[in-house]
Order: C-alpha cells, then structure tokens, then sequence
C-alpha cells in the first residue's frame, strides 16, 4: 500500500529543522571561537553558517508558499542539484574544523561539531527522500492468460 505524498509545507519543515541547528550550532562556536583559543577556524565556521543561509534561501525559493500550487514534478530534482554544493561545503568544512579542533581537550566543541556534521547528513537523507524524482512504474502490456478449465 502506497503512503500519501507528504505535504509541501511538511517537506519544508522537515528540511528547514536540520539547518535550522547547523546555523544555531556553527553561530553559537562563531562567537566562542576567539575566547575559546580557536580563532583560527572562524572562516571555516562562517562558510558553514553561510552555506547553511543558502540553502534556507534555496528552500524558500523552491518550496516556499509562494509557489506551493506551482511546484511541478520537475522543481524538486533542480533543488537537490542546486543543494549539493552548499551541504558538501557544510560537510567538508566541518570535517576540516572537527580535525583542528580535535587535539584539544574542549569536549564540548567537538560534541558541537558533531552535531553539525549529523545535522548535515540528516539533512541529505532528508532531502534525498523529499526531492528524488519519483520512481516510474511500467506495467507490463502482456495479457493475462486466462486458466484452463478442468
């Protein structure tokens, strides 16, 4: 039995959550980044808060309410591809700032960094799910036999 179709604003939701915490999360080690001895990943930490704008920006743009009624099967497919770089950039650059970081004994930055890395991969499952072209089915066009009676 196939499930309904999820909801547009349901899809947005779920994709704007995991971003929502990559940008809480890479703002929050922003701030604390010079106090906490770590002023040399800051760049990297502002691409990881940027990329994570553009892809709200992307979102919005291709699944906002504004064309709920006009998103067409083709829309979706062009988001994911427009995606990738900004969450392979998140990804890589938390990667990089992780192994900076992870000589120190600051427990707590790499638990963040952490967070930001799972909140990316749950993002691309998400989005891998929401936004793959739908599967098509072919019907086979052979007759069915009918049975022989006995």
């Amino acid at each position: 039995m196939n499930e309904p179709a999820p909801s547009l604003s349901k899809i947005r939701h779920d994709l704007r959550t995991p971003l929502n915490h990559i940008l809480g999360y890479s703002e929050m080690l922003l701030e604390d980044a010079e106090t906490d001895g770590f002023a040399q990943v800051a760049d990297e930490l502002q691409t990881i808060h940027d990329s994570g704008k553009v892809l709200i920006d992307l979102i919005n743009e291709h699944l906002g309410k504004e064309v709920e009624s006009s998103v067409s099967r083709e829309k979706p497919p062009e988001l994911l591809r427009r995606c990738r770089a900004p969450i392979n950039d998140i990804l890589n650059r938390a990667n990089l700032v992780f192994e900076q970081v992870a000589n120190s004994d600051n427990q707590q930055w790499l638990a963040d960094l952490q967070k930001i890395k799972t909140a990316a991969h749950r993002w691309l499952e998400l989005a891998e799910l929401f936004l793959q072209p739908a599967p098509t089915t072919r019907r086979s066009v052979s007759a069915k036999k009918s049975p022989k009676p006995e």
